[in-house]
């Protein structure tokens, strides 16, 4: 699911997640994939929210450091 690749195998904290989803804008996203799974690399998700889900794990763990390539390109 969206959320699984959001924790990435790190525990879930609801508080956390639910502001990492509102902070990456990607409750829209949520509402049109449903948590569907994500079969593949990322499967059916558009490129805008494979870039959202990628910020927001980056978000979710606090990274110290994030690299972004080109992330207005989306």
């Amino acid at each position: 699911s969206i959320r699984d690749n959001i924790l990435f195998g790190y525990p879930y904290d609801e508080a956390c997640y639910r502001e990492v989803i509102e902070c990456c804008a990607l409750q829209p996203d949520l509402v049109v994939l449903k948590e569907t799974e994500i079969r593949g690399a990322w499967g059916k998700l558009v490129q805008r929210a494979e870039g959202s889900v990628s910020l927001a794990r980056a978000v979710y763990v606090r990274s110290k450091f994030v690299l972004l390539d080109n992330p207005l390109s989306a």
